[in-house]
């Protein structure tokens, strides 16, 4: 039997919300995984979720930067059958430094409010 993959939608299997979402560097980005069981997640594959803290069904990915960004997966359970699940941080936001006298004596990130 083959496993259910989705992507962020409320279907019979299981999902993860939101689907996808945008941050800004220095921001927090929550994923929460619908599933009746603790799920096990990932990112992109990698067992290793650097400067991430998982609680239960919540991941919590604090001072987001812009190698957090990626495809964060959970397998959880339905109750009944596994599934897995994904959605996508992307990150957004860019960097300045202030420059004096040739050295960087200061970098900032900023967001670009529209």
């Amino acid at each position: 039997m083959s496993i259910p993959t989705v992507t962020g939608e409320a279907n019979d299997y299981g999902y993860i919300v939101p689907k996808s979402q945008v941050q800004y560097t220095g921001d927090t980005a929550v994923f929460q995984c619908m599933s009746s069981r603790e799920p096990k997640w990932t990112k992109s594959g990698s067992t290793v979720l650097r400067g991430v803290k998982i609680r239960g069904h919540y991941i919590h990915i604090t001072n987001v930067k812009q190698r957090s960004a990626g495809t964060y997966i959970c397998r959880g359970y339905n109750g009944k059958q596994p599934f897995i699940a994904n959605s996508t941080l992307y990150v957004g936001g860019t960097t300045v430094s202030v420059i004096r006298n040739s050295n960087i004596v200061r970098t900032k990130y900023i967001k670009c409010l529209m």
